[in-house]
């Protein structure tokens, strides 16, 4: 086949590959060995390999003599900081007296994982007035008793 334009291949939730009954190793190292044709077949360098997900690469391999991770590069993701989530504070306005308390709140519990934060603000949107949570106590109340 003749490839014009790059090619990237995600592979999402990666970590999925653990609870695999074989080892996974050849599969990473087809992955390895595509990088390594680079050098020599033009093709390969238009191809990109994406793994995303919670594992790191010691998790994946278990043959500690199988490397094919030191090609790559690791991106490690934080949670949201209050600064950074600032943005779904108008969410919050109808709901706590102060929105940045609340927000604040929301953040602790979901440990500022964006996905549980938005649902979680897009939650307590949805319950605007005549609903109103006085304090942001009450979040973490209700967060503690529903987990």
């Amino acid at each position: 086949p003749i490839l014009h334009q790059p090619l990237v291949i995600f592979f999402d939730e990666i970590d999925s590959v653990l609870g695999l009954k074989f080892p996974t190793e050849e599969f990473f190292g087809l992955i390895r060995s595509c990088y390594e044709k680079r050098a020599t077949n033009v093709l390969y360098r238009r191809l990109t390999v994406v793994m995303l997900g919670v594992a790191t690469p010691s998790d994946l391999i278990n043959d500690p003599r199988a490397t094919p991770f030191n090609i790559g590069q690791a991106i490690s993701l934080q949670g949201f900081t209050l600064t950074e989530a600032e943005p779904l504070l108008p969410g919050l306005a109808a709901i706590f007296n102060d929105a940045r308390s609340g927000l604040a709140a929301i953040l602790d519990w979901t440990g500022g994982q964006p996905f549980l934060t938005q649902n979680s603000v897009g939650w307590c949107s949805s319950m605007a007035p005549p609903w109103q949570v006085r304090h942001s106590r009450w979040w973490k109340g209700w967060c503690d008793r529903k987990s």
